[in-house]
Order: C-alpha cells, then structure tokens, then sequence
C-alpha cells in the first residue's frame, strides 16, 4: 500500500524468484541452484513511485527472504537476485541501455531505493554484509560450499550492482538496544 495523497504509482513488478533462478540465462542450472533455489516459494513486489510535490522517483522493493538460519546462501542469493531486478527497474525507467552505467544514472537522477522486508538475517550473515558494504567476499565465507555457478565460486567477490545501504536498525544493534522478536 502507499499514499495516494502522497504519491503516483508509477509502475510495479509482481516477482517469484524462483522462476527468475530458473532461468538459463540469468542462472546457471547447477544442481545447488535446481535443489536450493529453484524450489523456494519467495516472492517479491518491485513498485517505482513518483513524489507528488518533490517529483522525486523511489524505487521500492519489499521481499520476505527464506526463513532457515541453515541457508544463509539462499538468502544471499535472493538479496542478490533483488538487487539485479531492482537495478533492471532503474534502467528501464530511464530508458537506459545495459552498456549505461548504474552508477552515472544515479549520479544525475538521484533516485531514492528503498529495500525493506523480511530479511531473516543477523548482522553477521552474508546478506547484512552484501547490502551494507556493496559487496560480499566469497572466500571469506565458510558457509559457501555451494555450488551456484561461475560468479558464485568461492574466492569471487560479488558487487552489489546499487552499492551500500544503511539499516535503520544499526545504530540501535551498536547500542544493544535491538531485540528479536522471534529467532
């Protein structure tokens, strides 16, 4: 839901990532990505919204991520995948090309990302990493053992094509301030 007061819904984008992890062109067909990825039920909305006083675009995603503390690389790879969706909807929006440059475009628009969701992830996990440094090392992990194809080896560092976001929630886990509400 949104604010039509505040906002015009621009455009969405209903996803199942599943069948985003099953196709061959996205992902290679491993048998890590046929038995892990491919058959979780996750879904996701992608909205672009548009500031009716500031005419400011926000791109905005919300994702439920796998819920399982032993598949802290399914949940990476869902952050990931989001991510590329997201980062498809930005060059859409602006008419760019794929040879554009994510980066100059948000140079010179400024459009605002928003990821919010349930990432069922802790600030040690692969996915905290990924969204708030921009990247995630692979040699680093000793959970990847998984086999998700060339770019997903051990030893590659993996970009985050929309660079680094903040949690709103940091500041308070710095000061011990944040609890679970469920585990």
């Amino acid at each position: 839901f949104y604010n039509r007061d505040k906002f015009e819904l621009l455009n969405y984008q209903r996803i199942n990532l599943s069948d985003h992890f099953k196709s061959d062109h996205l992902f290679e067909q491993t048998k890590d990505t046929q038995e892990r990825l491919n058959i979780r039920n996750t879904v996701a909305l992608i909205a672009v919204l548009k500031h009716k006083v500031t005419n400011e675009t926000i791109f905005l995603s919300n994702i439920h991520l796998y819920w399982s503390p032993k598949h802290d690389d399914v949940k990476f790879m869902q952050t990931y995948l989001m991510t590329k969706l997201l980062q498809q909807t930005i060059l859409r929006h602006y008419k760019a090309t794929a040879d554009d440059h994510l980066s100059g475009l948000l140079m010179k628009h400024k459009p605002k990302i928003v990821m919010v969701g349930d990432f069922n992830s802790e600030p040690n996990s692969m996915v905290y990493e990924f969204l708030s440094t921009g990247k995630l090392d692979t040699g680093k992990e000793k959970r990847w053992v998984h086999d998700y194809g060339e770019g997903f080896t051990k030893g590659n560092i993996i970009l985050n094509p929309l660079g680094c976001f903040k949690s709103p929630y940091k500041e308070l886990f710095d000061k011990k301030l944040f609890t679970k509400t469920t585990y």
